[in-house]
C-alpha cells in the first residue's frame, strides 16, 4: 500500500511541476467567425514533443528571439494536430481561395491561436513571453478589418502580433510574427520578424 501512494504521489508531482503532462482537450473553431466549434485532443506524447524538442531547440530558454520562433513553430504543429480531427486542413492563406467546410477567416484563426498560446502558458514553456490578448485592426480607423492575438515580452513590454491567417499552416508555413505598430498600420511586407 505504501508504495502505490508513494507512486502516485510521485507521478502527482511530475505532472504538476510539468515534468509529465497528460493530454489536454481544447475547443478549435472555424467556417468563419467561429460558427463551427470542435474539441480536439493533444496527446501527452504531442505535448512533450512541444516541450522536448520545439521549446528546447537553439537554447530556447535563453534567448527571446529564438523563442518567438519556438512558439511560432509550436503554434503550426498544434494546427496541424487539429487538422488530423477537424476539416481545417482544408484552409489556405487568407480567405480567397478557402472551401465551404473548414474555412478560417481572422476571428477563427486569432480565437485558435490564442487557445494555443494560451495552452503553451498553462505548460509553463513561455519564459520571456506573457500573452496578451486579441487585437484589432482597424480600416480607416473606424471599421474593424483584422484580428490577431499578442504577446508581450517581459523584459521590455515590446508587443508582437502572431498571425496565423497570413500563412498556408498546412502546406508548412509558419504563422507570421509582427511588430505591433507594423500590423496595426497594416504594413505587413515590411518587418516581418
Amino acid at each position: 500500500m505504501l508504495s502505490k501512494i508513494l507512486l502516485f504521489s510521485i507521478c502527482i508531482f511530475l505532472i504538476k511541476n510539468n515534468v509529465i503532462f497528460a493530454a489536454e482537450n481544447v475547443e478549435v473553431c472555424y467556417n468563419y467567425s467561429c460558427y463551427a466549434k470542435q474539441k480536439i485532443s493533444v496527446s501527452d506524447d504531442e505535448i512533450n514533443y512541444i516541450k522536448n524538442v520545439i521549446f528546447t531547440e537553439n537554447n530556447a530558454n535563453t534567448n527571446v528571439e529564438i523563442e518567438r520562433e519556438n512558439i511560432i513553430k509550436a503554434i503550426a504543429f498544434l494546427y496541424k494536430i487539429a487538422s488530423k480531427q477537424t476539416p481545417i486542413f482544408r484552409d489556405v492563406a487568407g480567405n480567397y481561395n478557402d472551401p465551404p467546410h473548414g474555412k478560417m477567416d481572422c476571428i477563427d484563426h486569432s480565437n485558435n491561436t490564442f487557445t494555443f498560446l494560451r495552452m503553451l502558458e498553462k505548460y509553463k514553456l513561455l519564459k520571456f513571453h506573457k500573452v496578451g490578448q486579441i487585437e484589432t485592426r482597424y480600416f480607416l480607423h473606424l471599421i474593424p478589418s483584422h484580428y490577431a492575438v499578442s504577446i508581450q515580452e517581459i523584459a521590455d513590454n515590446k508587443i508582437y502580433i502572431i498571425d496565423s491567417w497570413y500563412a498556408n499552416i498546412f502546406a508548412d508555413e509558419l504563422p507570421k510574427i509582427f511588430d505591433i505598430t507594423t500590423w496595426k498600420n497594416d504594413d505587413i511586407d515590411l518587418e516581418v520578424y
